[in-house]
Order: C-alpha cells, then structure tokens, then sequence
C-alpha cells in the first residue's frame, strides 16, 4: 500500500497517476512550530470540497466507476486498468481496492488541502488545489482545538 495523506492507495504506480507527487510532508507555522503529515491518519490535514466542486467529483467518480462496470462486463477490465492506471498497475486487485483508487483520484482532483498548527490554531487552505501554496486564517479565539482529529467521529 502507498499513503496519501490519510488514503491508502493500492500502488506506487495509481499514486502517480492520480497526481501524488511533490506532496507536502512538513510545513512551518508563522507561530515557528513544524507539523508533518507523513503519519496516517494525520490530525493536523485535512481535506475540503466546495459545494461546486463536490458536483464535479460526483460526477467525475460516477464515470470512472461505471467505465469500470462496463469494462468487467465486456470483458475488458485489464485494457481499461491499463488505459487508466497504467501498465504497472496491478490487475488482480478486488473490487474495493480499484474504486477506492476511483474515488481518491476523483477526489483528490477537486479537494484543496487545509493544515491546522498544534500550537497556534492557525488554518492554513491551500490556494489552489495541486500548489504547495497555503493561505493562513487565524482563529479569533487562539489556540489549537485538534477540529480534524474530530471529523468523523
């Protein structure tokens, strides 16, 4: 398994293909504290989706899937994992495992990445989804409040 911040994905061959590269591992706070996100699941990353956005992954995972479907009913599922993954990307993986790939390369296209410092409570939203640039919001109220280590319950 290879991880992406809190995703597991089934190959090094589908992380690269659904973008994983140059991935923020460590980002430093105006505060002075570092955080990492190399472990997973991570507290201190998260991911948010517009309203716009989620349309668009909807229906961009919604195509792949069904793409998916149709190929192991015609009976040309490796073809496709090939034209869609590539050809190092394993052919006997379940189900599951291809969707999950799906819905990460889906999402990961649509969802901008947000920090939040253990120290300060500073959010930090990346501007554009796939940049290592980060935008700083400060909490009125400061301090960390651990919010993505809550999502989910």
């Amino acid at each position: 398994m290879f991880l992406w911040g809190n995703r597991h994905i089934a190959s090094e061959v589908a992380a690269a293909s659904l973008g994983v590269i140059g991935i923020m591992s460590k980002m430093q706070f105006r505060c002075g504290h570092v955080i990492s996100d190399v472990a997973s699941p991570c507290v201190t990353e998260a991911r948010v989706i517009g309203d716009t956005a989620f349309e668009h992954f909807e229906t961009d995972f919604s195509r792949h899937v069904a793409a998916l479907l149709a190929s192991t009913r015609d009976n040309t599922r490796a073809e496709w994992l090939v034209e869609h993954f590539g050809e190092v990307y394993p052919s006997d993986l379940p189900d599951a495992e291809i969707i999950s790939d799906l819905l990460t390369s889906s999402f990961l296209k649509y969802a901008a990445s947000m920090a939040e410092c253990e120290q300060c409570g500073r959010l930090w939203l990346q501007r554009n989804v796939g940049q290592n640039l980060y935008r700083p919001f400060a909490p009125d109220e400061g301090g960390y409040e651990s919010h993505f280590a809550n999502f989910g319950g």
